[in-house]
């Protein structure tokens, strides 16, 4: 049945069920089963947030196997460019001061504990 695909004719229950194997098998440490599972949603997954999971867990699949965050880091980007969340991988002053100014902004007239 898993290997026909018949089994994503039930997209959500599949979809799911993909999701929890991921989060499973990577937390008991069979990063091979996982990636397996994640190849299976972002084969058949029909958007952007139904991949994020596979992503971010193929992200860190690979960074326990190689031990290369600075690849991690750049995939970490990607996936967050792909979401519509532009972050410069090497800001700069200009950037800084332009998040700088936005967080003011949105922290205008607002007490600070709301942050606690």
């Amino acid at each position: 049945l898993e290997s026909s695909d018949i089994i994503w004719n039930e997209y959500d229950f599949t979809l799911e069920y993909y999701k929890a194997v991921i989060v499973s098998e990577y937390s008991l440490g069979n990063l091979g089963h996982a990636m397996v599972a994640i190849e299976k949603v972002l084969e058949h997954a029909k958007t952007q947030n139904d991949k994020f999971i596979a992503y971010m867990y193929r992200m860190l699949c690979n960074c326990d196997q190689s031990r290369d965050y600075n690849d991690a880091t750049e995939e970490g980007l990607r996936i967050m460019k792909m979401l519509g969340y532009g972050i410069p991988s090497s800001p700069n002053k200009v950037d800084m001061m332009k998040e700088e100014m936005l967080l003011n902004v949105s922290l205008r007239s607002r007490d600070f504990s709301f942050l606690i």
